[in-house]
This record gives structure tokens, sequence and C-alpha cells, in this order.
């Protein structure tokens, strides 16, 4: 519920050990008399991590957009550098670049800038189409862990202002964007912010309650862990005239398989009753942090990457 295509870390994937990838794979679910099969293939995501457990690597399945990121640190900022592609083939074609081939704007590859506060908090949120600034997000605090934001659309104006509040942690508490519905997205900008509404943390950091910001019949989505810190069951119910309603299921995780590190490999979802699909990570870890950087290193050789400056 937080950025949209922002690095995911390993402690936000509730990952254990020193992992550097993870293939995750989404299948349709089907049973070969009476066991479960895999069946189509629906999508799959690819990370690499560094020695921070901040994603180096990574895409999301489901469109097949693939980033590079570097990191810099200024002061109490850290800056994230994320190269775009749309497909491994993009990405291969990387090798007829040089880095500054990428920051003089002459290539047809996009970036993104991202700069967090010292509570990993965003505070910028830039995007770069053909080495021109397109659209951009601004988190300015004013007190009490409550930020004033901004997005800005293609011609440099602001398309939407609204408020985010987080607790000591650097956890998201609140959001009020000032509207009925939950969800917006800037006009053309791919910066997606959280849903509005209220969230409520477990004392692990899990997040457990999330309440929608609406004026009628709002909707409350709670989560249940297991002792892994893993997600079991997720469910919805409205409020109405101060009243909620009898909890729906709207997602069982089960039959849940960890490697020796106690990270899940396989898990099956469905609603209670019917079985949806199934769930694999493949996860590789490494041994020593001058392992990681030989495996990090190779990766970097092969494709140039923005110096975050």
């Amino acid at each position: 519920m937080a950025f949209s295509q922002t690095p995911p870390t390993l402690k936000e994937e509730n990952l254990k050990g020193k992992v550097y990838r993870v293939i995750y794979t989404n299948y349709e679910y089907s049973e070969n008399f009476g066991e479960p099969k895999e069946g189509k293939q629906r999508f799959m995501r690819e990370c690499y991590y560094d020695s921070l457990g901040r994603a180096v690597f990574f895409n999301y399945g489901e469109n097949n957009l693939y980033f590079w990121v570097q990191y810099n640190q200024k002061g109490n900022n850290a800056i994230a550098g994320m190269l775009e592609h749309y497909s491994r083939a993009e990405i291969e074609e990387l090798e007829n670049y040089t880095s500054k081939d990428f920051v003089s704007g002459n290539n047809f590859f996009n970036y993104r800038e991202i700069t967090y506060n010292s509570y990993n908090i965003v505070t910028k949120y830039d995007i770069y189409e053909f080495g021109r600034l397109k659209h951009r997000k601004t988190a300015n605090p004013i007190g009490n862990g409550t930020y004033e934001c901004k997005l800005y659309g293609a011609d440099g104006n602001t398309a939407l202002e609204y408020i985010e509040t987080y607790n000591s942690k650097g956890q998201l508490t609140m959001v009020d964007n000032e509207r009925e519905y939950n969800r917006i997205r800037a006009w053309k900008s791919e910066i997606e912010i959280p849903h509005a509404g209220t969230y409520k943390y477990n004392n692990k950091g899990q997040l457990v309650s999330y309440q929608e910001q609406k004026d009628s019949m709002p909707r409350i989505y709670e989560s249940v862990y297991n002792e892994h810190g893993d997600i079991i069951e997720r469910y919805v119910s409205t409020v109405n005239k101060g009243v909620a309603s009898k909890k729906g299921i709207a997602a069982v995780y089960e039959d849940y398989k960890y490697d020796d590190k106690g990270n899940w490999i396989y898990r099956i979802i469905s609603n209670g009753e019917k079985k949806y699909y199934i769930e694999k990570r493949q996860i590789e870890y490494y041994n020593s942090t001058r392992e990681l950087d030989s495996i990090m290193n190779k990766a970097y050789s092969n494709y140039p990457v923005i110096n975050v400056n």
C-alpha cells in the first residue's frame, strides 16, 4: 500500500538470512488426482538485494517492468536512482550504451530518482523521460510526523495535494487526500500514493488493520500472521453509522512450506473454500560480503547504471 515501483527491502518482504536473490512465481491452482498442482503461470517477479537488504534489480511481474537501482547517501537522505525497462531484451540493449548516454538524455529509457529521509520516508520522487523531468511527488514535514504532499503533472503544475502521517518508527498511519475514493493516481505520472485512510500495526511492525477514508460505509481490512511473520488470513468488513459488519474472509494463505532459514518457499491462496493460486519462491543466499560484492560487481559490469550524485 506504499508507493508503487519503489525498491523493496528484505524486511518488507519478511525475508530472513543473507538473501541476495528471490524468484517469486504465481500459478493458477490445479490438481492431479486430488493433489495440488501448478497450473498456468500468471506472473513471475525477480529481485536481487545488496548487503543492506535493499533491492538493486527487481521487476513487477504483472507488467514486465524492470528496474536497475543504484544508491547514494547525502547526509540523512538516501537516494535511489532507477533505470526503467520493460523487458529483459531491452535491458540487454544497454550493452550498447554508456552512463554518459543516460545522463545526457539522448536515450529512450526512463529514469527515476527517489529521496528518503532518515526515517526511510519518501520525501521526493522524480520521474524523467528522455532526460527531462516529467512528474514529481514531494512530502514536506510540518510537524508531529505529518507531511504535506504534492503531486505535480507533466506541465509542472500541482495536480493533487494531500496529507501523510507517520509514527515514530516511520510507519504510515494516515493518508488524508480529501477524496471519497481511496486510491489516486496522478495523470500519466505512474506515481501511486498510498490508499487514503488509517493504518495500524502490531508490536512486530506488521500491518494488521487498514480502514478506508470514505464518507459512507468504509471498508476495514485486517490481517493475521503466523509465528514466522507471514500472512495467513485477510478479513474485510464495512462500517455503517459507526458499526462494523461481520468480518468476511478476503483471502487465506495456507499449506506453507519453509526452507531451513525460515523463509516460505510454497503456499496456496484460497478464499477459505475454493483454492485459486499456488505461489513459490526460489531463494538464493550468499555466505560472505565478499561473495555478494562479486555477484553484484559482475551484474553491474554488464550494464551501465546511472551514477547518483
